[in-house]
């Protein structure tokens, strides 16, 4: 397989596992506010796990574990093709890059380190492909030059990140009706915040595939498989 099939390969299956999340979370934004609704029409102090099962807390709670499976199964095509683009540099350029690929895996992993480094690693991808571009403009004439998204990409995943860990420990300590109605309410922003989220991700993969693409085709060595 030549190296533009391979990072069109991994690249469409990153969009497809990023298209399930951001699928799953406009399904979550409704369903939520169906179940906040019902929990409205409660006594405010009603203990809510002594509650029966209701319809619209069965649709919220299948729909919060496919949105679960969905983000597994896009965080592990998009490293996937993360750890391909950036193991491409050694074939695009002589610029060395200042991280190792497979800081494209841990970078995700580590504790703090995951608050900086995975955008570092982006942004070297982009810096050093968009140099290669430059330099080589007889292969790429005629196609547009894709646009620099990585911050974009970056601050919506640290945003959603970080707001969904602290609505989900609310979620936790949520008991009484009330205080649920008002955990869904975040957990619904956080949800659509999370689709915009999934959406630039897709972007980001469709820029810098298309900025790897073309230069690929005429790189004088193989990526990193």
């Amino acid at each position: 397989m030549s190296a533009p099939e391979q990072l069109d390969r991994r690249s469409l299956a990153a969009k497809v596992g990023l298209w399930s999340v951001a699928l799953s979370d406009a399904a979550a934004v409704p369903a939520g506010l169906v179940y906040a609704a019902y929990l409205q029409s409660l006594d405010p102090n009603a203990v809510v796990e002594e509650l029966e099962f209701v319809p619209s807390e069965m649709a919220y709670a299948v729909i919060g574990l496919a949105q679960l499976v969905a983000l597994i199964v896009a965080a592990i095509f998009f490293i996937r093709w993360f750890y391909l683009v950036h193991g491409n540099l050694s074939s695009l350029s002589d610029e060395p890059p200042t991280h190792h690929t497979r800081w494209t895996i841990w970078g995700f992993i580590i504790p703090f380190l995951n608050l900086i480094r995975p955008h570092q690693l982006m942004r070297e991808v982009w810096s050093i492909t968009s140099n290669a571009w430059e330099r080589e403009p007889s292969r790429v004439v005629g196609v547009a030059r894709p646009v620099d998204r990585v911050n974009l990409w970056w601050g919506f995943f640290l945003g959603t990140s970080l707001l969904g860990n602290a609505v989900a420990r609310a979620g936790v300590r949520a008991s009484s009706a009330q205080e649920t109605v008002y955990a869904t309410w975040a957990t619904v922003a956080v949800d659509a915040v999370d689709l915009a989220a999934a959406l630039v991700a897709v972007s980001l993969v469709r820029s810098v595939t298309e900025l790897q693409s073309p230069l690929l085709g005429h790189a004088p060595r193989g990526p990193v498989a």
